[in-house]
């Protein structure tokens, strides 16, 4: 599972879904990743711009080695904007399960 998780200083309702979800897997025993990055590292006084130019630059986190190394049967990806580049997925050789939140 892949997400960009919001700040822990204003509990979201997408941070509870994925949260529960991680949790419903494990407990069917499924073995489940999570790899995440969180807005609370971006904060500063540029936080309002540095997404935007991260992404238009190609310059977000990149998971492709971390799960090359687990080789997840279902890559889930959940909301990568603001922390994660999108690239990477064009080049993802399996499956992949796009959870939209907001549309």
């Amino acid at each position: 599972m892949v997400r960009s998780f919001y700040s822990t200083s204003q509990p979201s309702g997408e941070n509870n879904v994925i949260q529960d979800q991680v949790l419903a897997l494990r407990k069917a025993g499924h073995e489940v990743l999570w790899v995440r990055q969180d807005t609370n590292e971006l904060h500063g006084g540029l936080f309002a711009i540095k997404p935007g130019v991260k992404d238009a630059l190609g310059n977000g986190y990149d998971p492709t080695p971390i799960l090359r190394d687990v080789k997840p049967d279902i890559l889930n990806v959940h909301n990568l904007f603001p922390n994660f580049a999108v690239q990477w997925l064009s080049d993802w050789p399996g499956p992949i399960v796009v959870s939209l939140h907001n549309l």
